[in-house]
């Protein structure tokens, strides 16, 4: 099978063949290169159509990654990443670094959740742009490896409104009595986020939604993504914490402690420069 209208430039152009041996599989030299007893084991052959020593070794490392999933799977992954690239203006299509190539096809092998797989087809289109050749790509490529599915789906929806400030709280309770000057108090939450902070919303976010959003959030600053701003002051608009006093959570511990008990110290975080160009190169997306 060979993908068509798949040109990259007048020398790089990607081909896609995949021959059924039976029992094995074959490279297009014939070589034996496995298989097991199904009958619908696939070689992906990629083809840059290019004579170059390097060229030639960007081929078999795709090959090598392609092989690693199913038939159906490389054929839908190889169309991924053609669409990616044609994306690419014709003028600006160049020959990937090595270097890049090599470590994202690495991370690539054995890369099974869809939503990762899109994010590298973009990095792959990226490394292939005169443009964005000389991008963060190995540090995008560690940064996508230690991504869950909520994380990529709170960037998606942050995304999707565009990246900007953020609210957090934090829920703390008091272990003495309130009338006391050195009052000492205890974190019930360090932090608290939510991707829906700064929106409208009439159905209040359930605890594993705020649970779920708040390790994401915390993964994105250890991963230098997002950054806590330590205002020191809360931001005006109330919609930016609604979503965390609207919550069950909050509402539970208001109603065990009551309220004169817990503290809320306000907060926001925003992207980093290093996020919103991960979030241009990885999700094709102009922020």
């Amino acid at each position: 099978m060979i993908f068509k209208n798949c040109k990259l430039s007048n020398l790089l152009r990607f081909n896609f063949r995949f021959k059924r041996t039976g029992n094995n599989i074959k490279n297009k030299n014939g070589d034996n290169v496995g298989g097991n007893k199904t009958t619908n084991n696939a070689v992906v052959i990629f083809n840059l159509n290019s004579e170059t020593e390097l060229s030639g070794q960007i081929e078999q490392l795709m090959n090598n990654t392609l092989a690693n999933y199913t038939p159906d799977l490389a054929q839908n992954y190889a169309q991924e990443i053609v669409d990616a690239v044609n994306k690419v203006p014709q003028a600006k299509k160049i020959t990937p670094k090595l270097s890049t190539y090599s470590t994202i096809t690495e991370s690539l092998k054995y890369m099974d959740e869809t939503e990762k797989r899109s994010l590298f087809a973009n990095l792959i289109a990226s490394a292939m742009n005169r443009d964005t050749s000389n991008s963060h790509q190995d540090a995008f490529v560690r940064i996508i490896e230690q991504l869950n599915k909520n994380d990529i789906q709170v960037l998606k929806h942050i995304i999707n409104i565009g990246l900007q400030l953020r609210g957090v709280i934090s829920i703390t309770k008091y272990a003495e009595p309130e009338s006391q000057s050195n009052r000492t108090f205890s974190y019930l939450e360090s932090i608290l986020f939510s991707r829906y902070s700064g929106e409208k919303r009439e159905i209040p976010v359930s605890n594993e939604e705020l649970r779920q959003d708040t390790m994401s959030l915390e993964n994105f600053l250890r991963l230098g993504l997002f950054e806590l701003n330590n205002l020191g002051f809360k931001l005006s608009d109330p919609l930016y914490y609604d979503v965390y006093e609207t919550s069950t959570l909050y509402q539970n511990y208001k109603q065990q402690f009551g309220e004169k008990a817990l503290n809320i110290r306000y907060n926001s975080v925003s992207p980093t420069k290093l996020c919103e160009e991960f979030v241009q190169i990885c999700f094709n997306s102009n922020i």
